[in-house]
Order: C-alpha cells, then structure tokens, then sequence
C-alpha cells in the first residue's frame, strides 16, 4: 500500500510538471485512480493491493487524497523557489517595483523568448538540483520523463514568475493556484505550439541550451567516453586461489 502510494504520488509530480500543471480538482478521482491502475499493471505484486484497496473506501479516498497532494505539493515548492530567485534575477528591490508591471516582456522577451535566465534556473533549481527528480531518475530516456519535457515546462516558468512579480507589485502574497493562474498556463502552452509549429529549431535551440545549463548534456557525454572497466575474472580468482592456499600452508 504505501509503494503504490509513494509511486504514483511521484507520477503526478511528472504529470503536473510534463502534461498539465493545473489539473481539474473535478478530476481528481478519475486521475489519481488511473495512475494506480498504471502501476498495479507495471508492477508485479501491485494488482493484488489495488483489489484491496477497492474493497475499501474509506482506504481508497485517503489514498487518492495523498496522490492528489502531489500537485500542490510540485506548485508549492516552484512557487517557493520562484520568490527567492526571481526579485534577483530581476533586479526587483525597493524603488525598481514601481511601474514594472511589464509580465510578458520579463517572462518571454520578443527579442529573445524563453531565454530569459529564470527558465534555466528555476528548472535547474526544482527538478535538477540535489534532491530533484529529473536528477534522480538517471540519464535513459526510457525510464526518465525529464530529459524529453522541457518544452512542457517552460510553460510553468512564467507562469509562476507572473505570481511572484504579482505579488511583488502588489506588496502581498498570492497563491499559485488554478483559479487564477491556470489560465495563463493555457497561454503559454499555446505560445510553445506555436513555437513548435513556426519556429521548431529555435525551440530545439532553448531545450539544448537548458539542457546543457543543468549538465545533462555533459554528464551524458562523459557516460558515453568513459568505458566501463573490464574485469579479469579468471586472474582474479587465480590469484585468490594462490593467496588461500598460502594461507593454509
């Protein structure tokens, strides 16, 4: 019960972060169920806990519930992230607020769009630092969603900047959630489209350059270079065999 919990509560860390960042709370159930079913199917011994979890529904709410965190809990830590670096990277302090209330321009520059040093460093600093995700899950594409999301989450980036730089200008602290913020998720997700459509290797260009920001590129390259010792198994054991019968005598 509680590997399938932790397992699919990482799940929907990579669904907000890769497919949507506001998911409906309507949807909630549906969701969370599904990605249960998905691993109950991937992993041997799983299909038995979901039958009795089914049977159970007071265990079965408290589990969809815990799954479900999982989506503040990735819009929790951005948001956090995002207040300490954004006034920095920004160069928002005291007398700079006033007037800067220019979000597009601060968040995707028309003369050089999703390039801003913000993207890189709140993707480095959330999924690619020590304790991040994408870190963790390794360098094969097969098993880490990550390497291949970027353009999914330069979407998130300026969406929890716009929150940060908001809050700044208005001298309070509003929340990063759905009810105002998706929306302008929705915009930015629909811009990428259109980069991806009109402007593919411009696009290719940002993932790359993000990429190499976080190290991938280089710790993949190094993995590549540096062959994998090779053992002399039968010199070994002759060796070992020697010393032992050294020890005896």
């Amino acid at each position: 019960m509680h590997h399938l919990a932790k397992l699919r509560h990482h799940h929907l860390h990579q669904h907000v972060a890769m497919v949507e960042a506001f998911p409906f709370p309507g949807d909630k159930d549906e969701l969370c169920w599904k990605l249960i079913q998905e691993s109950a199917v991937k992993e041997p011994g799983l299909e038995q806990v979901l039958a009795e979890v089914e049977k159970e529904q007071n265990m079965k709410e408290r589990l969809l519930d815990y799954i479900w965190g999982a989506t503040m809990q990735v819009r929790g830590e951005l948001i956090a992230k995002a207040r300490l670096a954004a006034p920095t990277t920004y160069g928002l302090q005291g007398e700079s607020l006033k007037g800067n209330a220019l979000f597009d321009s601060m968040t995707c520059d028309e003369s050089k769009p999703w390039k801003n040093p913000i993207f890189l460093q709140l993707i480095k600093m959330q999924w690619w630092g020590p304790k991040g995700e994408g870190m963790h899950l390794g360098l094969d594409p097969a098993t880490n969603p990550y390497l291949n999301a970027l353009a999914t989450m330069l979407a998130l980036i300026p969406t929890v900047v716009e929150c940060v730089l908001t809050s700044l200008l208005s001298g309070g602290t509003i929340d990063f959630n759905e009810n105002v913020y998706c929306r302008r998720w929705n915009h930015y997700m629909k811009l990428l489209a259109e980069f991806k459509m009109r402007s593919p290797m411009y696009l290719q260009m940002v993932q790359e350059s993000i990429q190499q920001g976080v190290g991938y590129c280089e710790t993949l390259l190094y993995h590549e270079l540096v062959s994998p010792p090779v053992f002399d198994f039968s010199g070994l054991e002759e060796a070992a065999k020697m010393e032992l019968e050294g020890a005896i005598a």
